[in-house]
């Protein structure tokens, strides 16, 4: 265990090194839109002019330009709308490629200005205040101003419906400056913390009159403010293309042209970057198997591109069940986990041991004085026997405290993707608790039939062992325990209401600087430490291979991958 504990670490400090050297909504039609023009830098403060400025072109001595980068993903090319997340358009723009993000997240996982000049959070925690370059565009050549981020802001929640901006007051301070303040109770930081990498800005003379933004088919449905513009996809090779714009306020674009290709699988993304099609894959969510390493290790013009993983798989018990609902159960089932095994069934060779605190060490308020989760089948066993679960009938499997057969349902997360996995994560489990007298049945159901999971998960919260994955988009700002509580407003599947639980909860998004934050998330990780309403199966590592031999410049994001909003500008040939 020491040696892949070093494993870990090793691979966190080779992250914070290259990075120091380095420079869902439902689909929208489907019909491809036409290329956006080319965007030039206006000489006048307002709408560019006909012509354009030719392309920068570096200096003799500055950095060389990758003239296409090609990304493999398993998205599908199927929707181009800046509204909606739908497709590889929709996940490529989380990384202020087409659209341009109020704020991005940096490498060490802290919110950055993205399209914006810079932003200020008021002391009482309320405000907002964004400042505009004055030289950002949208794709049609029209200016970015302070009406198109209170259109915004006022679009999200009117037509989007975002619960979080019901009763916000939005004031223009010039034209390239606005505020939004919260009702008092909200927080401003908690806010920016959240909606990282998701809050795009929308240019209000394309969507102003746009009530139903998924049916929307105007052409002008792609054009945003980022450094790419859509230029076309043919939807039979499942092929788009992007350009760099002419011009962007944040500096040299060193990436000329993007490609994003979609495959079938995994499997047939590693074959298409081993044979040189593409460059790097990019799925968000959606690392590499880890069955699958052994296809890429020993390739000289590959990297496995390995990071550690903000993310993690779980285990989620039901409150509304029995017998989940039993302290004594749970701790039970905590202590027949096998987690060797189900690290190296998730992660391969990279992986450790998890805390009782369920969230994975690169997060922002990790507390790294928890325990380590422990595997003791025989310790598992006498828990059981002192809460009454007992085998009193002879055939090898244990009653419950009441005599009544206990037949355990685990239900995996439906997710279709991740099917083969989940599936193998609930067969360990199977065993392991069989190992302890305790009996389990597979929920296909939910595994197969997205209306059987939701009736048991969303609406009804009827499971008893449910296997669910924190991705790393939502573990950057609240992780697991957004799984885990019975709150109507993330409107996830979590059963659990415990009082102590809910304050913590409620203080890490009331936070109103990383400090807070990361003292509530302590007390967050103790909570769950004490009460086990969740348990992590391993901590573990992302692979999102990329090539080496014609790039150089990448910034390994943790649990994202070398595509990220660092690429266009650090990426290089060699």
């Amino acid at each position: 265990m020491k040696k892949k504990m070093t494993c870990i670490l090793a691979l966190a400090l080779a992250f914070l090194l290259l990075a120091a050297c380095s420079g869902a909504g439902q689909d929208a039609p489907t019909s491809a839109p036409t290329a956006a023009p080319a965007t030039a830098k206006p000489t006048d403060g307002g709408s560019a002019p006909a012509t354009t400025e030719p392309a920068q072109t570096p200096a003799e001595t500055g950095p060389k330009h990758v003239e296409l980068l090609r990304i493999g993903t398993t998205s599908a090319n199927d929707t181009f709308n800046l509204t909606t997340q739908g497709g590889a358009f929709g996940v490529m723009n989380y990384n202020s490629f087409v659209a341009g993000l109020l704020w991005e997240r940096d490498e060490f996982g802290k919110p950055q200005p993205g399209a914006i000049k810079s932003y200020s959070i008021s002391e009482d925690n309320r405000s907002i205040t964004i400042v505009l370059p004055e030289d950002l565009y949208w794709h049609d050549g029209l200016q970015v101003t302070s009406d198109d981020i209170i259109f915004t802001f006022e679009y999200s929640r009117d037509v989007l419906l975002s619960s979080k901006l019901q009763d916000i007051v939005l004031t223009r301070e010039g034209d390239y400056q606005a505020t939004i303040t919260f009702p008092e109770g909200q927080s401003a930081f908690a806010y920016v913390n959240g909606q990282t990498t998701w809050q795009k800005i929308y240019p209000k003379h394309i969507w102003e009159n746009v009530d139903n933004n998924k049916e929307y088919t105007g052409e002008d449905r792609v054009i945003g403010c980022g450094p790419y513009r859509f230029v076309s996809v043919d939807e039979d090779a499942q092929l788009a293309t992007y350009e760099a714009v002419d011009y962007y306020w944040k500096g040299e674009i060193l990436v000329d042209k993007v490609t994003v290709k979609t495959y079938a699988s995994q499997e047939a993304e590693i074959m298409a970057l081993r044979n040189n099609e593409i460059d790097a894959i990019y799925n968000y969510s959606g690392p590499i198997a880890a069955t699958l390493f052994a296809t890429v290790e020993g390739d000289p013009n590959c990297d496995l591109g390995v990071s550690p993983d903000p993310g993690n798989y779980m285990i989620m018990f039901g409150y509304n069940e029995a017998p989940t609902n039993d302290y004594a159960f749970r701790e039970a089932v905590t202590l027949a986990l096998n987690y060797d095994l189900f690290g190296q069934t998730i992660y391969g060779q990279y992986y450790s041991i998890p805390t009782k605190g369920v969230i994975p060490s690169p997060n922002m308020g990790y507390d790294s004085s928890l325990p380590q989760m422990k595997y003791d089948p025989e310790a598992a066993k006498a828990v059981l026997e002192q809460a009454g679960y007992v085998d009193r009938d002879g055939d090898g499997f244990r009653e419950d405290p009441d005599g009544q057969p206990l037949d355990v349902l685990i239900t995996p997360q439906n997710n279709k993707a991740r099917a083969e996995l989940l599936t193998r994560i609930a067969a360990v489990i199977g065993d392991n608790l069989a190992k302890v007298g305790v009996k389990t049945t597979l929920d296909e159901e939910s595994l197969t039939s997205r209306e059987a999971w939701s009736a048991r998960s969303e609406n009804g919260g009827t499971y008893q062992i449910y296997i669910g994955y924190c991705t790393a988009g939502i573990a950057s700002y609240i992780g697991a325990p957004m799984y885990i509580v019975n709150y109507t407003e993330t409107g996830w599947w979590g059963t659990w209401q415990d009082p102590d639980f809910m304050t913590a909860y409620n203080n890490v998004r009331a936070s109103s600087s990383f400090e807070e934050y990361e003292d509530s998330m302590h007390r967050l990780q103790q909570v769950i430490a004490e009460q086990l309403p969740a348990v992590s199966f391993a901590f573990g590592t992302s692979s999102f291979p990329y090539r080496t031999d014609k790039i150089e410049g990448w910034i390994n994001f943790p649990g994202w991958g070398v595509i990220n909003p660092k690429t266009w500008y650090t990426a290089r040939a060699k």
